[in-house]
């Protein structure tokens, strides 16, 4: 279940106060208090805790059952995280975050990981990050992947993104939006691993959401696929109707929330227009019988890498070459020679038409790189829509590390 302290409404409603409906935010330290800094606090319990802190559930903490009593004295937003579904561990005292720049005002050596902030892990030559100085777009790409925590036993978690439609980024939240969780195993999510979950309009659950902003409950460790569908009248025409979209994670879905990307839905008459106008001559019966790919690359903090060279494997290799297009925040694909390199457009989105069903590895690569700086692994279905995300290695969660802000722009 989703913690306590998530129940709450921070501040306006809107697009970008997606993170103070989500959270209260990480505001400034107590007088006198150490977050991150010389202290061990929120630290990993790998070398020890000290300060008369305890190791619960991997970090240097203590436990708690007053916020303002047990926690006040870290700082004025650090709250007591309640574990119901571990209650040998407890309560304990925590911060949540949706950005480093939450963390870091309180400690150099302080990130905000899976939705809470964290003590750096060190780096391969002992020494930690921190942030004095800004860092640049590919400081993880030497980096070892931290290690991640365990989930949670029986614990669930959000992902909180947005779905629009395709045409006129009208939010589909509420609007007859269903999510289905999928394994990645299954592209076809022939096998649900649960029943369709309506998505509602400002809400997940007993969490409070913008209005349009979608939350899928899933539980923590969920690293497979969502598909989305809209459903509508009996009576509605096939142009008017949705085409399904499935939106892989890029990691493990961990912590009370991760964040993701927008994604676009489209109805079958606006696709079918897109195909007419942006690929002439492509017969559109053909393209309905296969599949369509859509990824966005990111960098190490979380912002979209335009001219990145993207390049697909698909699992027949006898099958008809794909039909490579960037996507541009018009959203009006523009067609690339096939055989010839693709690069991501200024929003970092590229896509393949007539992708033949089945598994597709997508990779992504600096100027002239042999080696990847990120890998997708997603599914092609007939008929449908498969939205990836491409990010650096160095990350294992399924969380953009991105702020809100950049939610409800076109990728």
């Amino acid at each position: 279940m989703l913690s306590p302290m998530m129940n709450q409404r921070g501040g306006p409603g809107g697009r970008v106060g997606v993170a103070a409906a989500l959270l209260l935010g990480c505001g400034i330290v107590a007088d006198g208090a150490v977050v991150g800094g010389e202290t061990h606090f929120l630290g990993s319990c790998g070398g020890g805790c000290e300060d008369g802190l305890r190791c619960l559930e991997g970090i240097c903490t203590l436990p708690c059952l007053d916020t303002a009593l047990d926690c006040g004295g870290f700082g004025v937003q650090v709250s007591c995280r309640y574990e119901t579904e571990t209650p040998s561990t407890g309560s304990y005292c925590d911060l949540p975050c949706v950005e480093d720049a939450n963390c870091t005002e309180l400690g150099s050596q302080l990130e905000c990981s899976s939705g809470f902030c964290r003590v750096r892990a060190p780096l391969s030559n002992g020494s930690s990050l921190t942030s004095t100085a800004p860092r640049g777009p590919w400081w993880c790409l030497d980096q070892v992947p931290p290690p991640l925590p365990a989930p949670r036993p029986l614990s669930n978690s959000a992902l909180v993104l947005e779905n629009v439609d395709w045409a006129t980024l009208a939010p589909l939240a509420g609007a007859g939006l269903t999510a289905t969780l999928c394994s990645g195993a299954d592209p076809g999510c022939t096998a649900p691993l649960a029943p369709p979950y309506a998505v509602q309009d400002g809400r997940i659950g007993d969490l409070l959401l913008p209005a349009g902003v979608a939350g899928v409950p899933a539980p923590e460790g969920f690293d497979g696929f969502v598909k989305f569908d809209v459903a509508t009248a009996a009576d509605t025409p096939d142009a008017q109707r949705f085409m399904s979209s499935t939106y892989y994670l890029p990691g493990t879905l961990l912590g009370d929330f991760s964040v993701g990307p927008t994604v676009l839905m489209a109805q079958q008459g606006t696709f079918g227009d897109l195909v007419q106008s942006s690929f002439p001559g492509v017969p559109l019966q053909a393209v309905r019988e296969r599949g369509v790919v859509q990824v966005t690359a990111y960098d190490c903090n979380g912002e979209p890498v335009p001219d990145a060279r993207i390049e697909i494997v698909v699992g027949d290799p006898s099958a008809p070459d794909v039909i490579p297009f960037q996507l541009p925040p018009s959203r009006i694909p523009i067609v690339q020679p096939p055989g010839q390199a693709l690069y991501s457009a200024s929003g970092g989105a590229v896509g393949y038409l007539a992708v033949p069903p089945g598994s597709v590895q997508v990779s992504a690569y600096l100027g002239a790189d042999v080696e990847p700086f990120g890998i997708a692994q997603l599914g092609a279905v007939a008929g449908q829509l498969t939205y990836g995300v491409i990010r650096p290695n160095y990350f294992l969660n399924a969380s953009i590390p991105t702020s809100f802000d950049s939610l409800g722009a076109a990728p």
